[in-house]
């Protein structure tokens, strides 16, 4: 992985240049080794949901709610797939501008009853 200071100078002009142009944008955080340059990318106006990708292995296994958690701090949504517990959880514990959510375990009702209770 690319170091904070790399990413900075080689890094971030780039992904500026290719925000600048849009409303809004999603950025896809893929893997720990990503972790690192979390503030860099969210100190772009533009990038407003963080589509947060653990990896593969035991990375995926892992309880990433501290990811999510400074993904919030940090003012920006999350894009996440969950189980119909952890969308419960989630909404429930943070206070994201954006929220989605990719399940296929609820039903139409059950995803309105989610949203009427955490907006």
């Amino acid at each position: 992985m690319i170091s904070p200071d790399m990413f900075e100078k080689f890094g971030m002009p780039s992904l500026r240049a290719q925000v600048d142009c849009l409303n809004a944008a999603e950025y896809h955080l893929d893997g720990p080794g990503a972790l690192q340059h979390i503030e860099q990318i969210c100190s772009i106006d533009k990038i407003s949901v963080i589509q947060w990708q653990p990896g593969a292995g035991k990375a995926a296994s892992q309880n990433w709610t501290d990811v999510y958690h400074t993904i919030d701090s940090l003012g920006r949504g999350t894009v996440m797939w969950a189980s119909k517990n952890d969308i419960r959880k989630y909404s429930s514990m943070l206070n994201m501008n954006h929220s989605f959510y990719k399940t296929t375990d609820m039903s139409k009702s059950e995803i309105e009853a989610v949203q009427n209770q955490y907006g």
